[in-house]
C-alpha cells in the first residue's frame, strides 16, 4: 500500500518484523520506490524503483513456487553477473600484493573489459574460442613488431647539413639568398627584393634543390 513514511524507518521496521516461509510484507511510497521483504529459507529484503510488490510463479525443480516479481527479476540479472565473475577468474592477472586501487584498475582493464571484448568477439565471428587462448591472441597481437624492410631495427641516417661554396668563377656561382629573397619579396615586393637581397656563393647541397643561402640564414634555418 502507498505510505508516506521514511525509507530508513520502514527498513527498520520490515528487518524486525517476523515472517513465516512464503509470507510478505511490502510498502510503496508516493515515489514508487518499493520496499520488500519476503520469507523462503530466509528472510530477503530489497528495495526496487522498477517492481511493485506483484508475484509470479516459477518452476524450480518440477515444483511451482511463488516468488515475487523483484526476487525473478534480481535472481535473473544476478545470474549474467555470476557468470562474469567466473570467466573473470580463469587466468587472472589481479595478485595479493597489489594496492585495492590497482586491482580495480586491473580488475576493469584486463578482467571486465577483456571479457566484454571476448563475449563480442565470440558472437562477431561466430567462434567458440577459449578465453584463456583469446587473451593470449590479445597479448601477442598489441604486442608484435612489424616485419619488412619497413620494420628495420637500425636508426635512420642524420643529416647533417653542411654550408658549401660552389667552386667557379664569382659570376657565374653567385645567387640571392634564398631565404633573404624571401624575406624581402614578403617585406618590400618582388622588384625591391632584387636591390636589397644580397648575392652569395655558398650554398646546402643536403637541402632540396640545394638553396644558396648566406651565412646567418642557414643557421637560422638549421638552429645551430
Amino acid at each position: 500500500m502507498p505510505y508516506g513514511g521514511d525509507l530508513k524507518e520502514t527498513f527498520t521496521h520490515f528487518i524486525s518484523y517476523t515472517l513465516i516461509p512464503g509470507e510478505s510484507i511490502a510498502r510503496q511510497n508516493e515515489r514508487v520506490i518499493c520496499v520488500l521483504k519476503w520469507k523462503s529459507k530466509r528472510d530477503v529484503l530489497m528495495l526496487s524503483t522498477k517492481h511493485s510488490k506483484g508475484f509470479t510463479t516459477v518452476v524450480k525443480k518440477g515444483r511451482v513456487i511463488r516468488k515475487p516479481k523483484v526476487i525473478v527479476a534480481y535472481n535473473k540479472a544476478k545470474g549474467s553477473v555470476d557468470i562474469s565473475d567466473q570467466m573473470t577468474s580463469y587466468s587472472s592477472p589481479l595478485r595479493k600484493t597489489v594496492k585495492w586501487y590497482k586491482k580495480l584498475a586491473i580488475e576493469l582493464v584486463l578482467n571486465t573489459a577483456l571479457v566484454n571484448s571476448w563475449v563480442m568477439y565470440c558472437e562477431n565471428k561466430k567462434t567458440d574460442i577459449e578465453l584463456v587462448q583469446f587473451r593470449r591472441q590479445l597479448v601477442d597481437y598489441l604486442t608484435q613488431t612489424e616485419s619488412g624492410p619497413e620494420a628495420s631495427n637500425e636508426r635512420p641516417r642524420r643529416v647533417k647539413h653542411k654550408l658549401q661554396t660552389k667552386e667557379a668563377t664569382v659570376r657565374s656561382t653567385r645567387r640571392f639568398c634564398a631565404q633573404c629573397y624571401k624575406t624581402n619579396v614578403d617585406t618590400y615586393g618582388s622588384k625591391a627584393a632584387k636591390n636589397k637581397t644580397k648575392k652569395v656563393s655558398t650554398f646546402c647541397s643536403e637541402c632540396d634543390n640545394e638553396p644558396h643561402l648566406c651565412l646567418p640564414c642557414f643557421n637560422r634555418i638549421h638552429k645551430i
